[in-house]
């Protein structure tokens, strides 16, 4: 009797992993997606800056409308083509046509190289021990004292 009872809790046929029947096709998820190009207005030298990939219209939820307000954050580098410029703006998603993401200028962000400087605190303490100015025209006069 002792062997009956260890065996009579246990059903083996119904285990939580093991479902019988049909799965579910494991679908890539990219592929129930759309590529917008993204571009920004005149004003900038580069007027493509990307693509985005949006999920496809599916029932109510349209494509272009969860685009509409998007914010996208673009180093003024890049949209200009010069390598010297470290600004970054945010710029907004506004209009959609066709595969087309038009953008709006929004905003121009701080400097981005003293950003981490500025966040910590830190100060540095200059001492002047001697400063002489000199304007350009007495230079060119001839009335300050020193020799050119």
């Amino acid at each position: 009797s002792l062997s009956t009872a260890t065996v009579a809790g246990k059903n083996k046929q119904l285990r939580k992993g093991s479902k019988k029947g049909p799965r579910k096709k494991v679908v890539d998820p990219f592929s129930k997606k759309d590529r917008y190009d993204v571009k920004v207005p005149t004003m900038f030298n580069i007027r493509d800056i990307g693509k985005i990939l949006v999920t496809r219209t599916q029932g109510t939820k349209i494509a272009s409308d969860s685009l509409k307000g998007h914010v996208f954050e673009v180093s003024l580098a890049d949209l200009q083509n010069d390598e010297v410029a470290f600004r970054k703006s945010k710029l907004i998603a506004e209009n959609v046509h066709g595969k087309n993401c038009l953008i709006s200028m929004a905003w121009i962000l701080p400097v981005t190289k003293c950003a981490p400087w500025s966040k910590t605190g830190r100060k540095t303490k200059a001492i002047v021990t001697r400063a002489i100015a000199v304007f350009k025209n007495r230079l060119l006069k001839g009335h300050w004292g020193g020799s050119v």
